[in-house]
């Protein structure tokens, strides 16, 4: 990736940011933090248009995809229709035939939600209008299409501005082209089809091979139809993903002859899989996964401390008041925090996951004998075994008295946050060492903001934002949502105090 195209990316991530998903509820912590489903993103600061960051999802442009800001939903146009993976498939009987339909299940098969608006009949224009009607509450347009015109030229014409158009919305624009013809193995679905020629081809199984090249429904016609979409050049003369049918098989060998001699009905699922294969449907959609993830919320940088007046570099210069307010802030809601409160599995003002840490809270009363209200001879199964069973027993009896138990006491539960963070603080610091130099997103925390992280989810945390992003997500328990990264971090900045 050029450096200008890096620094462009970079400005306006900057500019163009959402305010995050936000809820009340309550989160877990280590590996199963969530945050349940409260609704999509706030404004955008940028308050007449944004560009949704499918940037790469092709592999061939940056910063592409203006979108217009929506003032009533407050989010970017077509906003749920991206994340939601919708895809569209526009064009005319190719499309809505037997074609489309694999395309459909290829489609679907890798997580899209897919709708078909093509209709038999519709010339280029009208396929045009299709992909203007649909292309912005999607993801993702294949226009099908190609024939019904006498005019070769018309189908890559409408192909660069169904490019454009989807592009301008944010949206990946692939393109397949007509089918050859062949010979007809079967008049009467050839006379239902095209029942103004039923008369001229009568008894005619060549009736398509025979006309003349110049017609744009022979053989040299439709070739010359899928070669000239195939060359089609975006406006900046980049090439657009376009697959001519007609320019990659043969008529009489690798393509099989038709009912009616033109529309691909026969061997249509593997003339599908090449297709989508030939346009790295895989490669696509991996992209678009990877942007979906990387495209909302925060830029690493405007959450970050790495560089700026505060920033913690080491364990000893953390306050760990602050940091218990942090925590607590995005845990259970205030900076003092609930000490009673549960989330399912998750207890406490720290939301401390039983399953996760029962083993941890008994080895601390281990450590502090008549230190605070329970004492691990309370609980004689769990004080004999090694963590991986200890944890495995947190539903047991001894295991859910032994977390009521935690419940009510305050002190044992601030124990229990300055014991797990003594236990990670290596971690953290290690972590952040070593990424100062980093070109992910790991970069640009501070060691608070680590260990921040690994209370989310564990060393999963900063593993997390080194692979995929700040702005991507844990997994999460069945029934929550978890938030992002970036949502925790930014929350935890409140609660800490950074920025005040």
């Amino acid at each position: 990736m050029k450096l200008s195209e890096l620094i462009v990316r970079r400005k306006i991530r900057r500019i163009l940011q959402e305010d995050a998903l936000q809820s009340n509820a309550p989160q877990g912590t280590y590996g199963y933090a969530a945050v349940r489903p409260a609704g999509g993103p706030g404004k955008l600061t940028f308050t007449q248009k944004a560009t949704l960051a499918v940037l790469g999802a092709l592999g061939l442009r940056a910063l592409w995809g203006i979108i217009n800001y929506d003032e009533k939903s407050g989010k970017p146009a077509g906003y749920d229709g991206k994340t939601a993976m919708n895809a569209v498939i526009c064009g005319d009987s190719q499309g809505a035939g037997p074609l489309g339909s694999e395309v459909g299940k290829i489609l679907s098969a890798k997580g899209y939600k897919v709708s078909n608006a093509s209709v038999a009949g519709a010339n280029p224009a009208k396929v045009l209008d299709q992909v203007r009607a649909n292309a912005e509450n999607s993801i993702l347009v294949v226009a099908i299409f190609g024939g019904n015109t006498t005019d070769i030229e018309a189908p890559a014409r409408a192909t660069v501005e169904m490019y454009k158009f989807c592009e301008s919305k944010g949206t990946v624009f692939i393109a397949i082209g007509s089918p050859p013809v062949t010979r007809i193995t079967d008049y009467p679905s050839f006379a239902a089809s095209f029942p103004d020629r039923a008369a001229a081809a009568r008894g005619d199984k060549d009736y398509w091979l025979n006309l003349k090249p110049a017609d744009s429904y022979s053989p040299a016609g439709r070739k010359a139809l899928t070669d000239k979409m195939q060359e089609a050049k975006g406006p900046n003369g980049e090439d657009i993903k376009v697959y001519g049918i007609a320019s990659n098989w043969t008529a009489g060998g690798d393509y099989p002859d038709q009912p009616d001699g033109l529309h691909c009905e026969k061997g249509a699922a593997e003339v599908a899989r090449a297709a989508m294969s030939a346009l790295d449907i895989d490669g696509i959609t991996s992209g678009i996964r990877t942007q979906l993830k990387k495209s909302r919320t925060f830029n690493p940088e405007d959450i970050g401390m790495a560089g700026k007046p505060g920033e913690i570099k080491i364990y000893s210069e953390l306050d760990f008041e602050r940091y218990k307010k942090g925590i607590s802030l995005i845990e259970s809601g205030s900076p003092e925090g609930d000490y009673t409160i549960e989330n399912g599995p998750a207890k406490g003002r720290y939301q401390f996951y039983a399953s996760h840490s029962t083993f941890l809270l008994m080895q601390l009363l281990r450590e502090n004998v008549r230190k605070y209200s329970i004492e691990a001879t309370n609980y004689p199964t769990l004080n004999s075994l090694d963590r991986r069973n200890a944890n495995a027993q947190s539903d047991s009896e001894e295991g859910k008295a032994l977390w009521a138990a935690f419940l009510k006491d305050p002190a044992l539960q601030d124990g229990l946050f300055k014991h797990f963070t003594d236990l990670n603080s290596s971690l953290a610091v290690r972590e952040y060492t070593q990424s100062r130099n980093d070109q992910n997103d790991l970069a640009a925390l501070d060691v608070a903001q680590i260990l921040a992280l690994i209370h989310f989810n564990g060393p999963g945390g900063p593993a997390g934002v080194k692979q995929d992003g700040i702005n991507s997500s844990p997994p999460a328990n069945p029934g929550f949502v978890n938030a992002p990264y970036s949502v925790y971090i930014k929350k935890f900045n409140t609660g800490y105090g950074y920025g005040a």
